[in-house]
């Protein structure tokens, strides 16, 4: 009687994984023909010289050395690094004091707050649900 169960739930199993497999590949296209290939296709264009009429010229990497060489250019790129590392630095830590402040309020006082906290982001989906209802 347990072999029976067993292969049964394996069978389910087998199942379930290949109706999951099944959903995954339309999403997986998706992903591939909206993401991967336009940031492939940017690699490639990255080391040609074109101007979107004549047929590209290969060049390498010059055109990484020119950017690479001006200092505006560079000034950019860092202050862009600084800004992505700064703005996500402070933001969990951020988070993690506002989950550690409702945390330590306990149930009552807790409640008001996550209503306030999640209230920006919970109101627009009510509204479209109640429009759309």
């Amino acid at each position: 009687m347990n072999s029976a169960v067993a292969a049964q739930k394996n069978s389910l199993n087998r199942k379930t994984r290949a109706i999951g497999i099944l959903f995954l590949i339309p999403a997986s296209l998706f992903v591939l023909f909206t993401i991967l290939f336009p940031a492939a296709w940017n690699v490639v264009i990255s080391f040609q010289e074109w101007d979107g009429f004549n047929p590209p010229a290969w060049v390498g990497w010059s055109n990484y050395e020119k950017v690479l060489d001006d200092p505006v250019a560079r000034t950019s790129l860092y202050n862009s690094v600084y800004l992505a590392v700064a703005s996500s630095v402070v933001a969990v830590v951020l988070g993690i004091l506002m989950a550690m402040g409702v945390y330590l309020l306990g149930r009552k006082e807790g409640a008001v707050y996550r209503l306030i906290l999640f209230m920006p982001s919970m109101l627009p989906l009510a509204i479209i649900g109640l429009l759309f209802s």
